[in-house]
C-alpha cells in the first residue's frame, strides 16, 4: 500500500469541505504513485532476471574452466603415459639388445669351443 493511498484514505474521512481541485491533485498524485508503483515492480522484476542470469553464467564459466582443467589434466596424463610407453620401448629395446649381445657371445665362445674340440679330434685320430 502507498504512501499516498494512506493520506488518501485518511482524507476522505476528514471534513466533506474540501475541495476538487485538491481531491484531483491528489487522486492525479495516486494514480501517478500506483504508476510508479507497477514501474518499479517491473524493474525488480528486471533487476531478478538480471541477477539470475549472471548467476547461471558464472555457474556456465566455472564449469567451462573445470571442463578445461580437467582436459589439461586428461591431456596431461595422456603426455605421462606416452612419455612412460616410449620409456618402457626404450628399456625394452635395451633389453633385447643386451640378450642379443649375450646370446651372440654364447655362440662365439660356442663355436670357439667347437673349433678346439675338432683341432684336438683331428690331433687324436692323426
Amino acid at each position: 500500500m502507498s504512501f499516498f493511498s494512506i493520506f488518501y484514505k485518511n482524507n476522505k474521512t476528514s471534513s466533506s469541505a474540501q475541495n476538487k481541485k485538491s481531491n484531483n491533485i491528489l487522486s492525479k498524485m495516486i494514480d501517478q504513485d500506483a504508476i510508479l508503483q507497477e514501474k518499479l515492480a517491473k524493474l525488480e522484476e528486471q533487476k531478478h532476471l538480471r541477477k539470475l542470469n549472471l548467476l547461471e553464467d558464472e555457474k556456465n564459466m566455472k564449469e567451462c574452466e573445470e571442463n578445461k582443467i580437467r582436459h589439461y589434466q586428461k591431456e596431461n596424463n595422456n603426455d605421462k603415459t606416452i612419455q612412460f610407453l616410449l620409456t618402457d620401448e626404450e628399456n625394452t629395446d635395451q633389453l633385447v639388445s643386451s640378450i642379443q649381445k649375450n646370446n651372440l657371445q654364447k655362440q662365439e665362445k660356442f663355436l670357439c669351443h667347437l673349433i678346439e674340440v675338432e683341432k684336438t679330434s683331428k690331433e687324436l685320430i692323426k
